[in-house]
């Protein structure tokens, strides 16, 4: 369930705004090898450096900078260096001050956390992430409710009210929120047992909420299990009953996640991995719990 305090007051117009960025350099990265998340950071570094997995934090960052550059002028932005935030910034042409150093070779979530401390001290009027839920709920630990924070979607696990729809949007909510044309109000952030993930099963539990700058069909809401009821698996199973039936010979499908996938592999008394991709081919099972390069 999504929070809308309609009673938040507008973020105020400024002729330079102070806004801290982080980016996480290994968001989304888990769910292309197969790891349905990145919040063991060690096996996925090093994954990366045996070569797998394609980073998208990066391009998302770009991307999400790319619709703001007409405001280059009047935005200041608080970073660490390298890779969480500093080297996109430099590549874009926005001004920008490092405010602290990874600790380590590569980016952790400690170091998410200390960044997010610094930007609070440095009181900045917003904080924008780049990554998914990991990312948030570490944003969280550090800096709660205490100013407002812009989610640019960049993870596998994404059920954080929190996140804008794309790094587009997460652009055209920051131009109004510069304008100050926007009410702060607060949406859920979302911790996913990982583990129980990749066993197949979805647990999740409010980590807490946070402020953002709310525009209206921005945000992607908050991710909720299909309900156990009558008419659900009834509206399931006429799904499944239809796919089944338009399906051709010769062509290869692949089963994306949940359990609407999973009722049409049952439909058709095949194996299916609940939180995986899977591929079939002429009704058979062609291979399981795919990653990206498979």
């Amino acid at each position: 369930m999504n929070t809308i305090n309609s009673t938040s007051t507008p973020s105020s117009e400024k002729s330079n705004l102070v806004v801290g960025l982080i980016v996480n350099p290994i968001a989304g990265v888990g769910g292309r090898i197969g790891f349905k998340g990145s919040d063991d950071a060690e096996a996925i570094w090093s994954k990366i450096e045996e070569g797998e997995g394609k980073r998208v934090s990066n391009d998302r960052a770009k991307r999400f900078l790319k619709t703001i550059e007409n405001l280059k002028d009047t935005t200041s932005f608080l970073c660490f260096n390298d890779e969480m935030g500093e080297s996109v910034l430099a590549e874009m042409g926005f001004n920008y001050s490092i405010v602290g150093k990874i600790k380590d070779k590569n980016p952790s979530r400690e170091d998410t956390k200390k960044a997010a401390k610094i930007i609070l001290e440095k009181d900045a009027d917003l904080l924008i992430f780049i990554g998914g839920d990991g990312t948030a709920c570490d944003v969280f630990e550090a800096i709660e409710d205490k100013i407002p924070v812009l989610a640019v979607p960049s993870g596998v696990k994404m059920h954080s009210a929190c996140f804008a729809l794309s790094p587009e949007i997460a652009g055209e909510i920051f131009k109004q929120f510069h304008s100050g044309q926007l009410n702060i109000t607060e949406m859920e952030v979302m911790d996913i047992d990982e583990e129980a993930f990749r066993a197949g099963r979805v647990s999740a539990e409010l980590k807490g909420m946070v402020k953002i700058p709310y525009l209206t069909a921005s945000f992607q809401g908050g991710k909720m299990a299909s309900p156990s009821t009558f008419d659900e698996k009834h509206d399931q199973r006429v799904i499944a009953e239809r796919v089944s039936d338009d399906m051709d010979r010769d062509t290869l499908y692949l089963l994306g996640s949940g359990t609407t996938c999973k009722v049409l592999a049952d439909y058709l008394k095949l194996e299916k991995t609940l939180l995986g991709i899977d591929a079939l081919y002429n009704r058979k099972l062609n291979a399981m719990d795919l990653n990206e390069k498979k």
